[in-house]
Protein backbone atom coordinates (compact mmCIF):
# COMPACT_ATOMS: atom_id res chain seq x y z
CA UNK A 1 0.00 0.00 0.00
CA UNK A 2 1.32 3.50 -0.77
CA UNK A 3 0.97 6.27 1.36
CA UNK A 4 0.22 9.75 0.43
CA UNK A 5 1.68 12.93 0.96
CA UNK A 6 -0.20 13.64 3.48
CA UNK A 7 -0.26 10.46 5.61
CA UNK A 8 3.61 10.89 5.73
CA UNK A 9 3.78 14.07 6.79
CA UNK A 10 1.04 13.34 9.55
CA UNK A 11 3.36 10.35 10.63
CA UNK A 12 6.44 12.00 10.59
CA UNK A 13 5.26 15.25 12.96
CA UNK A 14 3.43 11.91 15.71
CA UNK A 15 7.11 10.21 15.73
CA UNK A 16 8.62 13.49 16.39
CA UNK A 17 6.66 14.92 19.05
CA UNK A 18 4.98 11.79 20.02
CA UNK A 19 0.90 10.53 20.89
CA UNK A 20 -1.72 10.42 22.89
CA UNK A 21 -4.45 7.44 22.17
CA UNK A 22 -7.23 5.57 23.91
CA UNK A 23 -6.81 2.41 22.77
CA UNK A 24 -10.14 0.19 21.44
CA UNK A 25 -12.19 -0.99 24.09
CA UNK A 26 -13.81 -3.34 21.29
CA UNK A 27 -12.90 -6.47 20.32
CA UNK A 28 -11.48 -5.18 16.86
CA UNK A 29 -8.06 -4.26 18.21
CA UNK A 30 -5.09 -6.35 18.11
CA UNK A 31 -2.16 -6.62 19.88
CA UNK A 32 -1.80 -3.76 22.32
CA UNK A 33 -4.17 -2.06 20.62
CA UNK A 34 -6.76 -4.09 22.39
CA UNK A 35 -4.43 -4.53 26.15
CA UNK A 36 -4.80 -7.65 28.43
CA UNK A 37 -4.13 -7.87 31.67
CA UNK A 38 -3.94 -10.92 34.09
CA UNK A 39 -3.80 -9.91 37.95
CA UNK A 40 -1.68 -12.85 40.08
CA UNK A 41 -1.99 -12.11 44.03
CA UNK A 42 -1.28 -14.60 46.58
CA UNK A 43 1.68 -15.22 49.05
CA UNK A 44 3.04 -18.00 46.24
CA UNK A 45 2.46 -15.63 43.72
CA UNK A 46 6.19 -15.16 43.09
CA UNK A 47 7.46 -18.20 43.46
CA UNK A 48 5.04 -20.31 41.29
CA UNK A 49 5.58 -17.70 38.48
CA UNK A 50 8.70 -18.21 38.51
CA UNK A 51 8.62 -21.97 38.52
CA UNK A 52 6.48 -21.12 35.33
CA UNK A 53 7.98 -18.01 33.01
CA UNK A 54 11.41 -17.68 31.40
CA UNK A 55 12.53 -14.62 33.10
CA UNK A 56 13.11 -13.28 36.82
CA UNK A 57 9.92 -12.96 39.17
CA UNK A 58 11.49 -13.79 42.72
CA UNK A 59 13.64 -10.89 42.77
CA UNK A 60 12.26 -8.67 41.29
CA UNK A 61 11.39 -5.44 43.18
CA UNK A 62 7.86 -3.69 43.49
CA UNK A 63 7.10 -1.75 40.49
CA UNK A 64 9.59 -3.63 38.71
CA UNK A 65 9.10 -5.87 35.17
CA UNK A 66 10.60 -7.68 32.31
CA UNK A 67 9.37 -9.40 29.09
CA UNK A 68 8.99 -13.00 29.51
CA UNK A 69 7.16 -16.20 27.85
CA UNK A 70 5.91 -19.26 29.06
CA UNK A 71 7.52 -22.47 26.91
CA UNK A 72 7.28 -26.01 26.36
CA UNK A 73 10.24 -28.44 27.81
CA UNK A 74 11.48 -28.35 24.05
CA UNK A 75 11.78 -24.10 24.25
CA UNK A 76 8.56 -23.65 21.49
CA UNK A 77 7.15 -20.39 22.33
CA UNK A 78 3.51 -20.43 23.82
CA UNK A 79 3.00 -17.36 25.37
CA UNK A 80 4.41 -14.14 25.58
CA UNK A 81 3.81 -11.11 27.91
CA UNK A 82 5.24 -8.21 30.04
CA UNK A 83 5.50 -9.02 33.65
CA UNK A 84 5.08 -6.16 36.35
CA UNK A 85 5.30 -6.80 40.48
CA UNK A 86 2.93 -3.73 41.48
CA UNK A 87 4.05 -1.25 44.15
CA UNK A 88 2.18 -2.34 46.97
CA UNK A 89 1.22 -1.33 50.57
CA UNK A 90 3.61 -2.66 53.30
CA UNK A 91 2.37 -6.35 54.61
CA UNK A 92 0.15 -6.22 51.27
CA UNK A 93 0.06 -9.65 49.06
CA UNK A 94 2.36 -9.55 46.21
CA UNK A 95 0.88 -8.62 43.19
CA UNK A 96 1.97 -8.91 39.56
CA UNK A 97 0.54 -7.85 36.36
CA UNK A 98 0.86 -9.76 33.21
CA UNK A 99 0.43 -7.98 29.91
CA UNK A 100 -0.18 -9.85 26.89
CA UNK A 101 -3.14 -9.90 23.90
CA UNK A 102 -6.61 -9.76 25.11
CA UNK A 103 -7.44 -12.80 23.12
CA UNK A 104 -4.66 -14.79 24.87
CA UNK A 105 -5.96 -14.25 28.11
CA UNK A 106 -8.41 -17.34 29.02
CA UNK A 107 -5.53 -20.17 27.38
CA UNK A 108 -2.65 -18.60 29.43
CA UNK A 109 -4.77 -18.57 33.05
CA UNK A 110 -5.85 -21.81 31.75
CA UNK A 111 -2.69 -23.15 31.81
CA UNK A 112 -1.27 -21.57 35.21
CA UNK A 113 -4.37 -23.33 36.45
CA UNK A 114 -2.97 -26.80 35.02
CA UNK A 115 0.36 -27.04 37.10
CA UNK A 116 -1.95 -25.05 40.67
CA UNK A 117 -1.64 -27.70 43.30
CA UNK A 118 -1.70 -25.64 47.19
CA UNK A 119 -0.51 -22.48 45.89
CA UNK A 120 -1.97 -19.52 47.58
CA UNK A 121 -2.25 -17.70 44.44
CA UNK A 122 -5.08 -16.38 41.89
CA UNK A 123 -5.17 -14.94 38.45
CA UNK A 124 -8.42 -13.12 37.53
CA UNK A 125 -8.84 -11.28 34.32
CA UNK A 126 -8.66 -7.39 35.06
CA UNK A 127 -8.49 -6.34 31.46
CA UNK A 128 -12.52 -4.47 31.98
CA UNK A 129 -11.43 -3.14 34.96
CA UNK A 130 -9.25 -0.75 33.37
CA UNK A 131 -9.72 2.64 30.60
CA UNK A 132 -6.15 1.81 28.63
CA UNK A 133 -4.64 4.14 27.18
CA UNK A 134 -0.86 4.63 24.93
CA UNK A 135 1.42 7.97 25.82
CA UNK A 136 4.27 7.35 23.22
CA UNK A 137 7.17 9.36 21.50
CA UNK A 138 10.47 10.93 21.86
CA UNK A 139 9.35 13.53 24.84
CA UNK A 140 6.97 11.63 26.49
CA UNK A 141 8.91 11.30 29.68
CA UNK A 142 8.96 14.93 30.47
CA UNK A 143 5.14 14.90 30.74
CA UNK A 144 4.86 11.65 32.76
CA UNK A 145 7.50 13.87 35.39
CA UNK A 146 5.38 16.34 35.28
CA UNK A 147 2.45 14.11 36.82
CA UNK A 148 4.70 12.40 39.26
CA UNK A 149 6.66 13.55 42.48
CA UNK A 150 9.86 11.88 40.57
CA UNK A 151 12.09 14.32 39.20
CA UNK A 152 12.48 14.42 35.28
CA UNK A 153 16.45 13.74 35.94
CA UNK A 154 15.46 10.25 37.93
CA UNK A 155 14.28 8.61 34.62
CA UNK A 156 15.85 5.73 35.73
CA UNK A 157 13.03 4.62 37.56
CA UNK A 158 10.96 4.74 34.44
CA UNK A 159 13.30 1.64 33.09
CA UNK A 160 10.92 -0.10 30.42
CA UNK A 161 8.86 -2.58 32.46
CA UNK A 162 8.84 -0.47 35.31
CA UNK A 163 5.44 0.80 36.81
CA UNK A 164 4.16 3.55 39.31
CA UNK A 165 0.51 4.64 40.37
CA UNK A 166 0.50 8.52 39.92
CA UNK A 167 -2.53 10.29 40.85
CA UNK A 168 -2.95 11.93 36.90
CA UNK A 169 -6.90 12.57 37.62
CA UNK A 170 -8.37 13.83 40.82
CA UNK A 171 -9.87 10.60 42.75
CA UNK A 172 -8.19 8.81 40.56
CA UNK A 173 -5.05 6.64 40.60
CA UNK A 174 -3.82 5.41 37.34
CA UNK A 175 -0.95 2.78 36.54
CA UNK A 176 1.54 4.12 34.53
CA UNK A 177 3.93 1.24 32.66
CA UNK A 178 7.05 2.09 31.14
CA UNK A 179 5.97 0.13 28.02
CA UNK A 180 7.17 1.19 24.24
CA UNK A 181 4.67 0.30 21.34
CA UNK A 182 6.00 2.23 18.12
CA UNK A 183 10.30 1.83 19.24
CA UNK A 184 10.27 4.98 21.05
CA UNK A 185 9.72 5.55 24.89
CA UNK A 186 6.57 5.02 25.68
CA UNK A 187 3.84 4.37 28.42
CA UNK A 188 0.85 2.45 28.76
CA UNK A 189 -1.38 3.95 31.50
CA UNK A 190 -4.53 1.76 32.99
CA UNK A 191 -7.06 4.16 34.46
CA UNK A 192 -9.99 2.59 36.52
CA UNK A 193 -12.99 2.19 34.33
CA UNK A 194 -15.08 3.44 37.18
CA UNK A 195 -13.73 6.38 39.69
CA UNK A 196 -13.89 5.57 43.58
CA UNK A 197 -16.41 7.93 44.08
CA UNK A 198 -18.55 7.36 40.58
CA UNK A 199 -18.72 3.79 42.05
CA UNK A 200 -19.57 4.79 45.80
CA UNK A 201 -21.86 7.40 43.91
CA UNK A 202 -23.25 4.45 42.02
CA UNK A 203 -23.81 1.90 45.02
CA UNK A 204 -25.44 4.55 47.05
CA UNK A 205 -29.28 4.68 47.66
CA UNK A 206 -30.90 7.78 46.42
CA UNK A 207 -31.50 9.88 49.56
CA UNK A 208 -35.24 10.49 50.70
CA UNK A 209 -36.80 13.65 49.97
CA UNK A 210 -37.02 16.30 52.72
CA UNK A 211 -40.16 18.43 53.11
CA UNK A 212 -39.08 22.29 53.09
CA UNK A 213 -41.28 24.22 56.12
CA UNK A 214 -44.90 24.92 55.40
CA UNK A 215 -45.32 22.16 52.33
CA UNK A 216 -46.38 18.28 52.73
CA UNK A 217 -44.67 15.47 50.66
CA UNK A 218 -46.74 13.86 48.33
CA UNK A 219 -48.31 10.04 49.55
Amino acid sequence: MKLDSNTLALASEAREVGFFAQLARTDAGLGLALPGAILAEGKDAARFLHSQVTNEVEALEPGKGNFSARVTRQGQLLHFFSLHRLPVAPGTTDQFLLLLERGQIADLIAAFDDFLFSDDVNFTDVSEQYQWTALQGPDVDAVIAACSPVTQNDLGYWATYNARKIEIAADTSSLVIARTLPGDTGFLIATPAISPSAAHNRAAPPAPPTKAPGTQLPT
